[in-house]
């Protein structure tokens, strides 16, 4: 538990990335064997669920440091992390047992389902024999989740350094049904190149959202294949001798709620292929809400499968028969979808004279339900990742509105103690209803400042929602707008964000749902 612990806190500190990965390299150099796929799932940002509430957590520690529980509950509010409020107040304990990391854990996950008065007396028992400093860590994976301020492609990266197989390979055999055990590890480290790669995708090659002038990122065109962004779900179908999958960019398998192409997989050849998945009738693509009808779902009635159609938009195909040809030029392995069968189409690449005509069609794009344009080298290769230069993504303008909070909440971490959590509301004669929430877009001083305001103007108490007087307006940016029954407003906005704080208009001056309804 000691080096796991080292490993955490030293990440923590150190601000440089590649100092953590120096770090990360070090610590799976020095681990011992039995805890190494333990720590490294938990590490890649992986976890075992929540073990027993920060609330419950908070009493017993004051049951065994002889404080009141106010105490304790303020403390956490100060510091709003709840494993570090508990191990302060066993500040300077001497150690009893060296646990090894994957006794503890297998010990929890065996008491999960356990009565809270026998997880109690096993938590209690642990506090007694570790280090403040290992009850920190030991309270962190009780809580569900480690954070080490490095990302998952970064803890590989550390990996690869030691066990020399590069990381791409590491992130592809991480997808094939990964877990925790001493055989999956051994089977992730191997030098086999040859283990079967079963129903599972390669990892996704993302675009870079394009900031600047788009005459400083393509200077000449024709360098490029320029397609649609489409406004589906980025997928992977993987389609092999041992079966057919879909997979979505995040890695969950979404089969079951796409039958309809699934079952028409026979139609290519073995093969995977990544593209996007649509809501599609009349030869067009429905607008997304359409398409979020079918996700989320175990079964999908007859009656969805008429109503919303679905097909793939296929514009790569990444390994054909067996054969990994993501180091081909994408324009060879696009030959490989130009000639298909509904439901899958390719993504018929734009022809596009100039940058002009470039940006007209992504001023356009709303209202064909095309988020705008994807530009990909034509040369380029298919990488693992977000990696800058050959794919980058150009979205439409989005969408404004000047909105008014309604109601908050207090944030975690960094933010615990301040109302950072925000529920928005547009006029309907004189009374706001709610249209989205956000959380995301302000400063940390304007937090701050936010949070001031709310605090003299708090209302109605909702768990942990507070009702808030109309006095803050913000201006509100989204990529969509569209009908939504389950809203009182009637409508709902796709990825709400904060553009900026507006104190220096009246409320009164804030959008109505008219104005609103009208951008639908």
């Amino acid at each position: 538990m000691n080096l796991f612990t080292k490993v955490l806190n030293d990440c923590l500190q150190e601000p440089k990335t590649t100092e953590k990965i120096k770090l990360l390299s070090t610590y799976f150099k020095k681990e011992n064997k039995k805890n190494l796929p333990l720590a490294f799932h938990l590490l890649i940002g992986e976890n075992f669920g929540r073990f027993c509430s920060g609330k419950l957590l908070r009493e017993w520690c004051a049951e065994c440091v002889n404080l009141p529980i106010w105490i304790i509950d303020e403390s956490y509010e100060a510091l709003g992390d709840n494993s570090e409020t508990i191990s302060l107040c066993f500040a300077n304990k001497k150690e009893k047992t060296n646990w090894e990391l994957h006794k503890l854990c297998g010990e929890m996950l065996k008491l999960k389902k356990e009565p809270i008065p026998i997880k109690k007396e096993w938590i209690l028992s642990k506090w007694n024999d570790l280090s403040a400093e290992n009850i920190y860590s030991f309270n962190k994976l009780m809580g569900g989740g480690i954070r080490i301020g490095a990302s998952k492609k970064n803890v590989l990266k550390a990996l690869s350094e030691v066990v020399t197989i590069d990381v791409p390979v590491l992130e592809q055999r991480l997808l094939n049904n990964w877990e925790p055990t001493n055989e999956k590890f051994m089977q992730l480290i191997s030098k086999d190149n040859n283990q079967g790669q079963g129903l599972s995708p390669y990892p996704f090659f993302l675009a870079s959202p394009i900031t600047s002038p788009i005459a400083e990122t393509i200077s000449t065109i024709s360098e490029w294949i320029i397609e649609p962004k489409w406004d589906g779900i980025r997928a992977q179908l993987v389609h092999r001798k041992e079966g057919t999958a879909l997979w979505s960019r995040g890695n969950d398998l979404i089969s079951e709620q796409f039958p309809d192409i699934l079952n028409v997989a026979n139609l290519l050849p073995y093969g995977v292929y990544d593209g996007e998945i649509l809501a599609w009738k009349e030869n067009k693509p429905l607008p997304f809400y359409e398409l979020q009808k079918r996700l989320n779902r175990k079964k999908i009635a007859p009656k969805l499968l008429k109503d919303t159609p679905c097909i793939m938009k296929l514009y790569d195909c990444i390994e054909i028969n067996g054969e990994d040809i993501r180091s081909n030029p994408l324009k060879d392995r696009r030959t490989y979808i130009n000639h298909l069968t509904y439901p899958f189409l390719h993504s018929t690449e734009l022809n596009l004279q100039n940058l002009e005509a470039l940006t007209t069609y992504v001023q356009a794009a709303r209202k064909n339900n095309i988020e705008g344009v994807i530009i990909k080298r034509k040369n380029s290769t298919y990488q693992a990742g977000r990696v800058r230069g050959d794919w980058w993504k150009l979205k439409v303008n989005p969408l404004h509105l000047d909105v008014v909070i309604m109601y908050a909440q207090k944030g975690k971490g960094i933010r615990s103690g301040l109302y950072s959590d925000y529920t928005f509301g547009v006029w309907e004669k004189d009374s706001l209803v709610p249209i989205g929430k956000a959380y995301s877009g302000l400063t940390n001083e304007e937090i701050k400042q936010v949070n001031q305001i709310i605090k003299k103007n708090l209302t109605d108490k909702f768990g942990p929602v507070r009702g808030v007087k109309p006095c803050i307006m913000l201006e509100v940016a989204f990529d969509d707008i569209h009908p939504s029954p389950r809203h009182k407003s009637g409508i709902a906005l796709r990825f709400p964000r904060i553009q900026r704080l507006r104190l220096d208009k009246p409320i009164t001056e804030a959008n109505t749902l008219e104005d609103a309804q009208k951008l639908c």
